[in-house]
């Protein structure tokens, strides 16, 4: 029967084959005791450590030797492997969405809630306490993640940033506006806004663009009277003959006569 075929490993010339084969590899260079074939260190000692420790490593630093750094904006730890140095990726993003560059202490503080949050529950940025998990929204753009607000809060914040954008106006002065109508849509005294918030009408005219601003902002009405508004054209007139129309029908007077 005849044997197998020798085979040479290409870098030592010796033969290669069976347990007794890898007793006679060289060690690897950098002294760590492992057997190479074909290259003069073993794959887990390739590379040399980037942070200058003199250590080998398989890939570019060995562990715990990483450069860390924490984000002057959100506190928050990372490997600052190249680029910007002072902001974590999150906050580079944001900023360039047109976040600004101060740091915000509440994110690093709605960190270390979410934590140490209980099992099943979630921190909330908006209202400040521990929901379940069912309040609240799940983020496309995270994965399997969640938004750091519940629900009720992210539409909340969803509005105030529609408000601020389109009219100029901050939540607070939203709420002035609706206390002096009273708590209610300004033309029907029935709708308060805590099942749809209630919209913030302007004048057509100065803005017909229909972004509108601060400065047109006439009040706030449920979406039934300011369709109303829409459909009479802000024509006071209209809303005239509508008075006379209910208070003396002209059908009576042919009908009852």
């Amino acid at each position: 029967m005849e044997g197998r075929p020798e085979t040479k490993d290409a870098f030592t010339g010796k033969a290669i084959g069976g347990h007794a084969s890898v007793r006679n590899l060289p060690d690897c260079a950098c002294g760590c005791g492992k057997k190479v074939r074909a290259s003069q260190y073993h794959s887990d000692c390739a590379n040399e450590c980037k942070c200058g420790c003199g250590q080998r490593c398989r890939y570019g630093y060995c562990p715990g030797h990483r450069p860390e750094s924490v984000c002057v904006r959100c506190g928050k730890e990372f490997s600052a492997l190249g680029g910007d140095k002072d902001y974590c990726s999150t906050c580079r993003r944001h900023i360039r969405a047109g976040a600004p560059l101060e740091r915000d202490e509440s994110l690093a503080y709605n960190r270390k809630m979410q934590k140490n949050a209980p099992e099943g529950r979630r921190w909330c940025a908006g209202c400040e306490r521990y929901r379940s998990t069912k309040f609240f929204g799940q983020s496309s753009s995270r994965g399997a993640g969640y938004y750091s607000r519940c629900k009720p809060c992210h539409k909340a914040q969803l509005r105030a940033r529609h408000w601020a954008k389109r009219f100029g106006i901050s939540p607070d002065q939203y709420l002035a506006i609706k206390d002096v109508q009273g708590g209610r849509c300004a033309i029907c005294q029935v709708a308060s806004g805590a099942t749809k918030a209630l919209a913030v009408d302007h004048d057509h005219q100065h803005c017909p663009s229909g972004s509108g601003c601060h400065e047109c902002i006439r009040g706030l009405l449920c979406s039934r009277c300011n369709n109303l508004l829409g459909f009479a054209r802000d024509n006071p007139d209209v809303f005239q003959r509508a008075v006379e129309y209910l208070i003396d029908p002209p059908a009576k007077a042919i009908l009852q006569s």
